[in-house]
């Protein structure tokens, strides 16, 4: 073959490779998406200080022989007569108990899943975004050395896969897995040295399974005359000697106050009556509460009370913690300004990876900054943004029901 015309033939063919190769990066790149996870946001100016939470609470006492399992989490409402602990003869029961109690939780999860049958595409795309929601909390858990809380999680998490793989359908026989489970319940129950003694609530309220030592020396009433000494010296020793009898607390109602010591400039920031945002240690939960009393004490020492309805475990439980006061704050989902469309309609929304579709997510939109917006959180909401929505913010030629 005359030389000219080899050289023109390979010259050619390495020529379409090149185009071919060129092109297909463009395609590539003109179907390539970037995505980002909706997460909670806060920001805004904010007031820290150490506070006292005061509560209407007293002690409940109890002369114990044995080891006690409490029924409840603190902050859990009891009726009166209902069970507030059990008595057990040592700790290896209670951990029977507890071995026993993880086994019929995930007994139940087991028999859940078993009532899914057939495909279900929307379903997988749930139960998709619930396990890496869990998987999330499980890392904050994590994070925050909560290891029973990470217990909790982990059968959550098992729960889910399994229906997952149920509404793949996926035909899974659980009747072995659930035999061998009652089995091992049986044998657990069996093992237990002797049946606990039950100790049952003497009063409604909401009960805490621990005591300070300052319960009954304030009061919900009398919170705004505590004095900067007072705050600073239960900052400085948050526990003290109580009843050697005691078992844990009753709170009588799930109002609450916190107090603190503030200087001169923050006090200007807020007035009594307002309404404010508060965040308690690590906990990201915003709090809603309001300025009770403001009251200057001179030497740049003023005393902030507040009170808030919001009661919760941690929050019924504790004597001081560092608190965050948020003013003029942007709480909610913060969204790349690349992120926001509007669809036929001109509603202002999102789109969404939704397993292997687009998806338009609505939004409520609460402030806007250069680069990204804040968005309120309307997790649960239906048509609308929520917590770990995967979310497009690069992408072409998005639209409604698009495969992606």
């Amino acid at each position: 073959m005359d030389r000219s015309l080899t050289t023109t033939i390979v010259t050619f063919i390495l020529g379409l490779f090149f185009i071919i190769m060129i092109a297909s990066q463009i395609m590539v790149q003109g179907d390539s998406y970037k995505t980002e996870i909706a997460m909670r946001y806060n920001s805004g100016e904010t007031i820290e200080f150490d506070g006292v939470v005061i509560r209407d609470e007293h002690t409940v006492t109890q002369q114990v022989e044995g080891v006690i399992r409490y029924a409840n989490e603190n902050g859990s409402k009891l009726a009166i007569n209902s069970v507030m602990a059990e008595v057990y003869k040592t700790e290896e029961d209670i951990e029977k108990r507890r071995q026993i109690d993880l086994i019929k939780l995930r007994i139940e999860q087991l028999e859940d899943a078993k009532t899914l049958t057939g495909t279900d595409n929307s379903q997988i795309e749930s139960f998709t975004k619930l396990i890496t929601e869990k998987h999330s909390r499980i890392v904050t858990a994590i994070d925050e050395g909560d290891y029973s809380e990470i217990s909790s999680l982990k059968y959550e998490l098992m729960n889910l896969q399994c229906k997952k793989s149920m509404a793949k359908g996926r035909t899974i026989n659980y009747d072995d897995v659930i035999a061998a489970l009652n089995s091992r319940v049986e044998d657990l129950e069996k093992s237990i040295s002797s049946q606990p003694e039950i100790i049952y609530s003497p009063e409604s309220g909401y009960f805490v399974n621990s005591v300070d030592g300052y319960e009954g020396e304030f009061s919900y009433a009398d919170a705004d005359n505590i004095t900067p000494d007072k705050i600073k010296e239960v900052v400085a020793s948050p526990k003290k000697e109580a009843d050697k009898d005691a078992i844990g607390k009753m709170i009588s109602d799930y109002s609450w106050k916190v107090a603190a010591v503030i200087d001169d400039n923050a006090s200007t920031s807020v007035e009594k009556g307002d309404k404010v945002n508060l965040v308690a240690g690590s906990d990201q939960s915003v709090i809603v509460a309001y300025v009770e009393n403001i009251k200057s004490y001179g030497d740049d020492q003023n005393v902030i009370v507040l009170s808030s309805d919001d009661l919760n475990d941690k929050l019924s439980s504790i004597r001081t913690e560092r608190f965050r006061l948020l003013i003029d704050s942007f709480n909610g989902i913060r969204i790349s300004s690349s992120a926001i469309h509007f669809d036929d309609e001109n509603n202002i929304g999102v789109f969404i990876k939704d397993g292997v579709r687009c998806s338009f997510r609505k939004i409520e939109r609460i402030y806007t900054a250069e680069g990204y917006v804040v968005a309120a959180d309307t997790t649960g909401k239906a048509g609308y943004l929520s917590m770990y929505d995967n979310i497009i913010v690069e992408g072409k030629d998005l639209s409604e029901g698009k495969i992606l």
